[in-house]
């Protein structure tokens, strides 16, 4: 029988936690100005296409789900957003203290604010069986990649510079789950037909960083030009609510080129990544609460202080971790996985 432990990819670890990590970077109030706020910024921009790759190379590209277990994990990810799902949404409707019906509020609201990773993560499991005949077929996989490289964008310039609603292209495109209006997340908003290329396109490119090295130069390379083209476009021309950009695209490239680092054997550190990795979810899930909760402490002691950002930041970090970690100790591992 085969450890899991020595088979367990440290790499996707290390990639999941900087990840994680960037997501709470990007939802904090801003760390510093110039250069260096502008490379930050540029940095948390693709941390949630990275999350789509690595999340779309597991569910495509390295297990097959049937039967039971695509049903369970189908479930496991409903459960999971309808839960918290709920929990904001009562939360903000208390805060707003708005006359409409709450049911009206819910429905307004339904993209379940930064949750929306995970309910766009749930519709495209709903596609499971026709995405996975897509991935298990490298030549076919590629061309979906190449037609989703070319269609967003184009949809996208006919609207801008040619005045023609992008609905008339949606024919063209493998149509998932489209719907109005964009989900700013990051520098860019995102739409389900768009994230699913980040899944398959993105787990593609993880697949062949497993099994080549040959990639490697050409990758870096690809990221470092993406990193300069957000840089540049957040300072003359970006907006939060603007749909796909290529150059985000090349920046995740770049960031999937860290699993050619080798893999950690040390045994405390891979350990420490490893744990974690397993409550990256759940630190993705419950750092609204956790900033909310560190911008009231922070501000309170170091209000004006060129460091209160900073602080606020890590204090959002180390306690997400913490609380994370303490309810996967108090609440059964068969009850958990249904929560985070």
């Amino acid at each position: 029988m085969v450890n899991n432990e020595q088979i367990r990819n440290t790499r996707l670890d290390v990639l999941k936690v900087v990840c994680c990590i960037l997501v709470i970077v990007l939802y904090s109030p801003q760390l510093c100005g110039g250069v260096v706020g502008e490379f930050i910024r540029a940095l948390t921009a693709v941390a949630v296409p990275t999350f789509m790759a690595i999340s779309g190379y597991l569910i495509f590209y390295v297990k097959e789900y049937t039967g039971k277990k695509y049903f369970k994990i189908l479930i496991k990810y409903m459960t999971i957003f309808l839960i918290w799902d709920a929990i904001y949404l009562t939360y903000a409707y208390i805060s707003s203290q708005e006359e409409m019906p709450f049911m009206q509020y819910a429905i307004i609201n339904s993209e379940g604010w930064h949750l929306w990773y995970l309910k766009v993560y749930v519709q495209i499991l709903l596609a499971y069986p026709i995405i996975r005949a897509i991935t298990k077929e490298r030549k076919l996989c590629i061309l979906f990649s190449l037609i989703w490289l070319v269609m967003i964008p184009l949809k996208y310039s006919m609207a801008t510079y040619f005045g023609i609603d992008g609905i008339y292209l949606r024919l063209l495109q493998l149509p998932f789950f489209q719907f109005s209006g964009a989900v700013s997340g990051t520098t860019m908003g995102y739409y389900p037909t768009e994230c699913l290329g980040y899944f398959i396109l993105g787990g593609l490119l993880i697949d062949l960083v497993e099994k080549s090295d040959k990639y490697k130069i050409a990758m870096i390379i690809i990221g470092l030009v993406g990193l300069m083209m957000t840089m540049f476009g957040q300072r003359y021309s970006e907006t939060a609510s603007q749909p796909l950009q290529l150059s985000v695209f090349f920046m995740m490239t770049g960031f999937i080129s860290l699993m050619y680092l080798p893999n950690i054997k040390t045994g405390r550190i891979t350990q420490n990544i490893v744990w974690m990795s397993d409550k990256t979810l759940g630190v993705y899930i419950i750092q609204g609460f956790t900033l909310r909760f560190s911008k009231h402490i922070i501000s309170k002691i170091l209000l004006g202080s060129s460091i209160e950002n900073i602080m606020i930041c890590l204090l959002t970090i180390i306690s997400s971790f913490i609380i994370v970690a303490i309810i996967h100790k108090v609440i059964p591992s068969k009850i958990c996985q249904y929560i985070m």
